[in-house]
């Protein structure tokens, strides 16, 4: 069972043929998924090129809270965004996401994502910038833990190039223990034709 409300709220809108800007844009919305009580807000300001279509989105901030409120799965975002929909171009900067909490099985998340990507559909272009993930928390009966790093990655069609990645992931049960790592040198190469010069992949596992 679904049943989500919205409310979009628009502060006077300014600009001219060539401009545009939102001082403000927020929504927020509520409702009921399942069992679980659904609750967010969304803001950002909105300034957009016209003549050139790129939209900036300077200062986005989200929340969602979803399940009871005292063990509820609680999600927190900020960065900034430019988009440009007809030359098929997005890029994130300074993006700041959270989670905690607990929903169904997931117990005791504490989750955090952090860094820049961007996108470019018409050259094939794909960049990550201080990427960083790390997680842990409860999955049934499972406790599990997870990293993962990226530095510096550029992937274009004819050339890709960046710094290691790492990662690696923990799992541990009372019918599974679970160990592994990830190390990747740096890429070279090209979206088409990909080397990597080293890749280094430790797995320890322990299934009762």
């Amino acid at each position: 069972q679904r049943d989500v409300e919205a409310k979009l709220d628009i502060a006077a809108v300014e600009g001219s043929a060539s401009s545009l800007t939102v001082p403000s844009l927020a929504l927020d919305f509520n409702g009921q998924i399942g069992s679980s009580a659904l609750k967010g807000q969304l803001a950002t300001p909105i300034k957009a090129n016209l003549k050139e279509g790129v939209w900036e989105l300077a200062k986005v901030a989200g929340n969602l809270s979803l399940g009871r409120p005292d063990t509820a799965l609680k999600v927190r975002l900020s960065g900034a965004a430019t988009v440009n929909p007809a030359k098929q171009r997005v890029a994130v900067t300074g993006l700041d996401a959270v989670a905690t909490g607990s929903y169904d099985t997931l117990k005791g998340l504490d989750l955090k994502f952090s860094g820049n990507v961007g996108a470019d559909g018409i050259k094939n272009e794909y960049t990550a910038d201080k990427v960083t993930l790390q997680a842990k928390g409860t999955l049934d009966r499972d406790a599990f833990t997870a990293l993962f790093q990226a530095p510096k990655l550029r992937v274009t069609p004819s050339k890709a190039e960046g710094q290691a990645v790492t990662g690696a992931v923990s799992v541990k049960g009372p019918q599974r223990d679970v160990e592994a790592k990830l190390d990747i040198a740096a890429v070279e190469g090209s979206a088409n034709s990909l080397s990597i010069p080293n890749l280094k992949l430790e797995l320890l596992s322990i299934i009762a």
